[in-house]
């Protein structure tokens, strides 16, 4: 008996010894022709590294600034806080040519884009090549949809809050009834607004002669357009900001 068990236990040692060995030196020889075959595509290949095509998105973060001492009296004379970014009131930029300021319009003096060569006054949605604007279309909702086609970094805020870094503020109106019209204003760097309506000249007074200091606020009514609908204040970010005078629309 004791001999059957000794036999047994070499014939288990010799099965096993040999496989392990065969798998261990396949294993090293197959390590090995992977290594020669990547060594070998180093030396005669060149690695050509392929710019990255992939879509990028850019996330504009909305966010209101902090009110410093000089917007605190601001605020204390009726004055909306301002950012530092707001152009300054130069009328005489927008007046003094006559080709400025027969194609320019309160939309494009706004957003402060101006153009020597334009023909024809900006119309919201243009840029994107929207329709011109039908009657159905005059509500405040409307009007802004097409602003934000235009320039997509453009939100919504109120006379008291400060704009983000980078932004200053706007405001349009409507008039409705038999003479429908939109009306945009702009907040300037002295703190007061302005406007240019339609082809005449850039002004900060409203329709009583008065020093603009909330749009809200101000007269509107012109009495051939009572802009008497107030919409909304927003943001604009003056290196953002497109208007077109022309649209490609097929929808006309």
């Amino acid at each position: 008996m004791p001999l059957k068990k000794n036999t047994s236990s070499k014939a288990i040692k010799r099965k096993t010894t040999p496989k392990k060995n065969i798998s261990s030196k396949a294993i090293k020889r197959k390590v090995t022709s992977k290594k020669n075959i990547s060594k070998n595509m180093n030396k005669n290949e060149e690695v050509i590294e392929r710019p990255d095509l992939s879509p990028k998105i850019i996330i504009i973060q909305k966010s209101d600034g902090k009110l410093n001492n000089n917007n605190m009296y601001k605020i204390k004379y009726g004055l909306s806080p301002t950012t530092g970014f707001e152009p300054p009131y130069e009328p005489f930029k927008w007046n003094n040519s006559n080709t400025i300021r027969d194609n320019h319009n309160c939309y494009s003096y706004a957003f402060n884009d101006i153009h020597g060569k334009r023909k024809g006054k900006a119309q919201p949605g243009y840029y994107a090549n929207y329709p011109p604007i039908s009657s159905k279309e005059y509500n405040c909702d409307a009007i802004f949809k097409r602003i934000k086609k235009d320039n997509p970094s453009v939100y919504k805020t109120t006379f008291s809050k400060k704009c983000g870094n980078g932004y200053y503020k706007s405001f349009f109106a409507l008039s409705l009834g038999a003479n429908t019209d939109y009306h945009f204003y702009r907040q300037d760097k002295n703190g007061y607004w302005s406007h240019k309506p339609g082809r005449t000249n850039a002004t900060n007074l409203d329709a009583s002669n008065k020093i603009i200091i909330n749009p809200y606020t101000a007269n509107r009514d012109y009495s051939h357009l009572n802009y008497s609908t107030p919409c909304t204040f927003f943001c604009v970010h003056p290196k953002m900001t497109k208007t077109h005078s022309t649209t490609k629309s097929r929808w006309y």
